[in-house]
């Protein structure tokens, strides 16, 4: 069933039940219990749901999840455009609807297909909890990211993570599940960040040279990790706070193994 405009505010039933995880005769059971509420729109026969009201209801299903674990399960990988979904909606609970608008979406897309390197997720019991999008950008993209243009909005200024060429890069997202309390979405950060930390000493050891890093602070929280790993804060642009980390005057330990493998790939090859 096309829903057309109102889309944006319902549900399908298929939507709605794939979004809740249900076989088709449990999620009738759930209508028939109103757990959830069907909504017959005029001139329409099929009923609808409302969006906010299945996403509450997954909100508190995922909460619920991830609060009765008591040991993690923990994955690391290198996204690919098949986890993007995933990534949208954990995108949508910090930030709402505005991430998940189509321009956006696309865009996201449009990044990882040019550069598959650039989004990394980690997973807890097969839940997305915590993602980083490193992007490199050829200096001109750069500088508009430092005037505080979004990073989505540089698509056109990709470049690639490629061995002896300087690479300038950006940190998009830093994201952590906000169905988690504030300590254990630290956790997921910091654990996601030390994993991220091989993925670029294993650059390093290939020759990749990164020489600085640049990300917005847009939570609290955002700006609070920034701190800790030593970025710099260069002011608020076009209402954005922009950081700065030069990786060669950095001592964050997370860089250690990456400048360490980046030192002896340069020692073999000037001996080469």
């Amino acid at each position: 069933m096309s829903l057309g405009r109102l889309g944006e505010v319902y549900y399908s039933a298929t939507q709605a039940r794939k979004k809740l995880e249900l076989t088709e005769d449990a999620f009738q059971g759930w209508i028939k219990a109103k757990k959830v509420n069907k909504v017959v729109l005029p001139g329409r026969k099929q009923g609808v749901f409302l969006k906010r009201e299945i996403d509450e209801i997954v909100f508190k299903i995922e909460a619920a999840i991830l609060s009765a674990h008591k040991q993690h399960e923990y994955v690391y990988r290198t996204a690919t455009v098949d986890d993007l979904d995933a990534e949208n909606e954990l995108a949508k609970l910090i930030f709402g609807e505005s991430a998940v608008v189509p321009e956006t979406v696309d865009a996201v897309q449009k990044f990882v297909e040019t550069n598959p390197n650039i989004s990394h997720h980690l997973y807890d019991h097969g839940r997305l909890v915590a993602s980083i999008n490193c992007v490199p950008l050829a200096h001109e993209g750069i500088l508009k990211f430092k005037q505080g243009i979004r990073g989505w909005l540089l698509g056109e200024y990709i470049e690639q993570f490629v061995p002896d060429k300087p690479l300038e890069c950006i940190i998009i997202d830093l994201l952590s599940t906000p169905l988690a309390p504030w300590d254990q979405r630290e956790e997921y950060a910091m654990h996601l960040l030390r994993n991220f930390s091989r993925t670029l000493k294993h650059w390093g050891a290939q020759g990749v040279e990164i020489v600085s890093v640049h990300a917005c602070g847009g939570t609290p929280q955002g700006k609070q990790i920034l701190d800790k790993a030593g970025f710099t804060s260069l002011g608020k642009r076009n209402g954005r706070v922009i950081y700065e980390l030069i990786v060669e005057n950095a001592t964050t330990p997370l860089l250690k193994p990456y400048k360490v493998a980046l030192a002896e790939y340069k020692q073999e090859h000037e001996a080469a």
